[in-house]
C-alpha cells in the first residue's frame, strides 16, 4: 500500500494526491509518520516560487519540484487537516514540520495544521 499511495501523492490527479495524504488520518494502530511526510512533500510550494526577490522575473527556468497543484485550495487544506491529526499524537513533530518548510506551504496549510496546538497552548496559558 505505501508504494501505491507514494505514487497517489506524486501523479498528476489532484484527488489522489489529496486521498494519499488523508490516507492514515483515522488509523488507530499502524501509523506510518514517514509517509504522511512523504505523500505531503511532493505537493508544497517550490522555495524559490515563493521568494519575494526584487529582482526582475527569470522565467526561462523551470523547476520540476513545484507541484502543479501547490496553490490548489483542497490540497492546501488536504495537507493542513493531515498535519493537525498527526498533532495530536505528535505536537512537537508537526511543528517542527511547519517551521522547517515555512516558505513552502501556505497560510492556510499552517493555520489548519497548528490549530489544536495553538488550543492546548492557550488553554495551558489560561
Amino acid at each position: 500500500m505505501k508504494p501505491l499511495l507514494r505514487a497517489w501523492a506524486q501523479g498528476d490527479a489532484m484527488w489522489l494526491r489529496r486521498a494519499a495524504m488523508l490516507s492514515q488520518r483515522s488509523l488507530k494502530t499502524g501509523f506510518y509518520a514517514v509517509l504522511l511526510y512523504d505523500c505531503i512533500l511532493p505537493s508544497l510550494r517550490d522555495a524559490a516560487s515563493t521568494s519575494k526577490s526584487t529582482s526582475t522575473s527569470t522565467s526561462t527556468s523551470t523547476s520540476t519540484s513545484t507541484s502543479p497543484f501547490a496553490n490548489e485550495f483542497f490540497i492546501r487544506k488536504g495537507m493542513g487537516w493531515a498535519l493537525r491529526k498527526r498533532s495530536y499524537a505528535a505536537p512537537d513533530e508537526v511543528q517542527a514540520f511547519c517551521e522547517a518548510y515555512r516558505d513552502r506551504r501556505s497560510p492556510l496549510t499552517l493555520r489548519e495544521a497548528l490549530k489544536v496546538i495553538d488550543k492546548r497552548r492557550a488553554a495551558a496559558a489560561a
